[in-house]
């Protein structure tokens, strides 16, 4: 074949694939417009959610979909703390990551939870925070309310040791929330960290050509795929089956346990040093929490918020293949073990989630029927609901709190956790 014939075709192979792409955009709908200054940078926290952000579209991916967010007086993604009926009294703070910031405000497990016990609860989650950040956002809104809550409840996820190991890992630039930190080598724990002019500029470039997912946009081929990857479904989708192809090769290549694995909080600790110090560091904020809910009296629960691999046995049998020497129990027995050594309450969801979770095999869950999407990796709506009807049944049963009508309002659990 000629070369001028070779260069039509990859001309018209391309005009082909951008024509494509181009309709897939609309069809899928699968980029993400947060909502500017809905975050500040905060000297403490790295960030902390703004007060009083009037509400505002968030446009989510297809399986999610478009929701309102807000956040009232105390910065959090809540109704107003001082409603119809005054500021609250006699109630929970309920604090964590993602997981329990939530999507939909009236979905949240947060939400469940203030309706099955009576009780008003603080829903102060803030997405991307860890143990340390969220021990900081306790406090603050502690602060700010002059009120002691009855019980706090801490939304506790893996991914907080990593979010722990690098405090703070993200600030807030131009109105957006940008990482400057991460792990750049998991065998030796070694962090690399992007200078705040270049973040800056790479965020300026991002707003600038529309938003739309993260990328690094340092040279000039590297903006050109960043274009891409904002504007065209079929690219975004054909870069990241090369890319996990690519991580799976080396994988392959890898002796067992120094594969990157999706939380760093499954890798064993022998052999890393680094990561035995992280642990230790990570689970001394449970202490935090513990003295502040003692000087404040009141009571604690840490909820343990499961991982979908560890839920569906078919996803966690895919994930330890793939990275061999994982050990998807390990941070639910190490946060055990601490909790229990200092007398915490603690509520650890991964096997209830188990028993009400379809283990059929199958390629991909379903976002609809199960209990977390397909490819966000979080709650939907039925896990969200579930976690509400799991925690209040736990805070009754122990009586954390005194809640009218406590025997009819189990019932009422119980009769829907049967279904």
């Amino acid at each position: 074949m000629k070369k001028a014939d070779v260069a039509l075709l990859c001309g018209a192979s391309v005009l082909s694939l951008g024509a494509a792409a181009a309709a897939l955009v609309f069809i899928l709908h699968e980029h993400r417009f947060p909502v500017k200054n809905y975050f500040y940078a905060d000297p403490r926290m790295g960030y902390d959610i703004r007060e009083n952000v009037p509400p505002s579209k968030y446009y989510e991916t297809k399986e999610i979909g478009d929701y309102m967010i807000w956040s009232n007086e105390l910065g959090c993604y809540d109704e107003p703390y001082a409603g119809p009926g005054g500021p609250a009294r006699a109630h929970v703070l309920l604090v964590g990551d993602s997981f329990t910031q939530g999507a939909t405000f009236e979905g949240s497990w947060g939400k469940t939870l203030q309706e099955l016990t009576g009780r008003r609860v603080l829903k102060c989650g803030v997405t991307g925070s860890g143990l340390r950040q969220e021990l900081l956002k306790a406090e603050k809104t502690i602060g700010k309310t002059g009120v002691a809550p009855r019980l706090i409840v801490v939304g506790y996820f893996m991914n907080d040791l990593e979010e722990d190991y690098l405090f703070p890992p993200r600030t807030v630039i131009g109105g957006w929330v940008a990482t400057l930190k991460r792990i750049g080598d998991y065998e030796t724990g070694a962090v690399a960290e992007t200078p705040y002019d270049v973040k800056e500029r790479e965020v300026q470039t991002w707003e600038r050509e529309g938003g739309g997912a993260p990328c690094r946009a340092d040279t000039p081929a590297r903006r050109l795929g960043c274009w891409l990857y904002r504007r065209t479904a079929l690219y975004y989708g054909a870069r990241n089956a090369v890319l996990s192809g690519w991580r799976a090769a080396r994988s392959v290549k890898k002796t067992a346990g120094s594969a990157v694995p999706p939380y760093i909080a499954w890798q064993p600790v022998e052999g890393r040093p680094w990561l035995k110090k992280a642990w230790e560091d990570h689970l001394a904020n449970l202490n935090g929490f513990k003295k502040l809910a003692g000087a404040q009296g009141s009571k604690l629960l840490v909820v343990v918020i499961p991982a979908r691999e560890q839920v569906y046995g078919f996803l966690g049998d895919a994930a330890k293949a793939g990275y061999p020497g994982l050990d998807p129990e390990l941070p639910n027995r190490f946060v055990r073990e601490r909790l229990r050594r200092e007398n915490i309450e603690i509520l650890d969801l991964t096997s209830p989630f188990h028993l009400h979770a379809d283990q059929t095999a199958r390629p991909h869950l379903d976002a609809e029927k199960d209990l977390y999407y397909r490819y966000n990796g979080h709650w939907n709506l039925n896990g969200q609901r579930l976690a509400g009807l799991l925690t209040a049944r736990h805070i009754l049963e122990k009586r954390m709190i005194s809640a009218p009508e406590r025997d009819v309002k189990l019932a009422a659990i119980e009769r829907e956790l049967s279904r």
